[in-house]
């Protein structure tokens, strides 16, 4: 791949005027006095990205607030002046350093963000990838109101295409995604130590596939994941003790002594989180609250432990490949 070419596109698309952009919606551009609203962030490509490599794409740049947007912190400052670089340029010489420097910058800067820890290491390390291979496109490259986009729609390419669902904040994975990233970790035979930052893996890394792949971190999953139902199967399994309470802590709730969950700010009916030694975890609750265990979600266990075998007590446990959602769910109806 020819990154002086790269280079000149990313400078002809810092030329297009944002206006044409918003030109059905103009009033969802974010103005103020900073620049930034008025300033494409079209993505970055990785020094060893080769052509059907890896391609993220997210719906649109964070931070879609005029509010946000007056008050950069230094991160934003330092990547939207290596953008303003790129446009700036005048040489072909010029072009690509800029470009370089953009796409060093980014990968440099997102290393602190929160999806970085919780949904790029993971996902890289089970494909055996590093910042470098991969390349990162927004879909929609500006700031703007009311942000959300439905880009699996409008998709009508050949790669191979797989979303990862996020949490609220990025605060953990979620279920559906730790399945998907188990799979392609599966596909290619294991991962790298979790405990080796990306830069170290560099010089372990296996031949790069040609197959294009596109994961998007910000719409729901889909079946078309390219598995096998049998793959699916083998990896929807029950979570273990420590899944549940990262799960937990996600959604701010606690177990508190005698294992009742309780939240933050909520007041919620009781159920107990239970687990024996060996981890098989399980819900004890009122068949009051029955309502909020929807079928869809939720299993129905005969009593797991003597002092549950009560006429006015039920035990449930969410469905295998379902957890975030039976809890998002028992959440939002209190």
């Amino acid at each position: 791949m020819e990154r002086s070419k790269l280079a000149r596109l990313w400078w002809e698309l810092m030329h297009i005027p944002a206006e044409d952009f918003f030109a059905s919606n103009p009033e969802r551009m974010v103005v103020g006095s900073s620049p930034h609203g008025r300033t494409m962030s079209p993505g970055y490509v990785g020094r060893n990205y080769v052509a059907g490599g890896w391609l993220l794409v997210g719906n649109y740049p964070a931070g879609g607030t005029a509010a946000y947007i007056e008050r950069p912190n230094p991160t934003d400052e330092r990547l939207y002046a290596s953008f303003a670089g790129i446009a700036n340029a005048d040489t072909d010489e010029d072009r690509l350093s800029r470009f370089e420097t953009m796409s060093s910058t980014w990968i440099e800067l997102q290393r602190a963000h929160q999806i970085y820890k919780t949904l790029f290491l993971p996902l890289f390390e089970a494909g055996r990838k590093v910042d470098d291979d991969v390349a990162f496109l927004n879909a929609f490259p500006f700031r703007c109101r009311d942000n959300k986009r439905a880009i699996e729609r409008f998709y009508s390419g050949s790669a191979d295409f797989v979303v990862l669902e996020r949490s609220n904040g990025d605060r953990y994975l979620k279920e559906s995604t730790h399945r998907v990233i188990a799979a392609i970790a599966q596909a290619r035979g294991g991962a790298g130590s979790s405990h080796m930052r990306p830069a170290e893996r560099a010089n372990d890394r296996p031949h790069q596939t040609k197959v294009p792949f596109a994961t998007t971190p910000s719409i729901p999953a889909r079946r078309d994941d390219g598995h096998s139902d049998a793959q699916r199967q083998s990896l929807v399994v029950h979570l273990p003790v420590s899944e549940y309470r990262k799960l937990f802590e996600g959604l701010g709730l606690k177990a508190t002594r005698g294992h009742t969950l309780k939240h933050s700010t909520r007041n919620l009916p009781s159920l107990y989180f239970n687990y024996k030694k060996d981890e098989k975890v399980f819900f004890t609750g009122y068949k009051r609250d029955s309502h909020c265990f929807p079928p869809e979600l939720w299993d129905r266990l005969d009593p797991q432990q003597a002092k549950d075998n009560q006429p006015q007590l039920l035990t449930v446990r969410p469905k295998a490949g379902k957890v975030s959602a039976a809890f998002e769910d028992w959440l939002s109806r209190f």
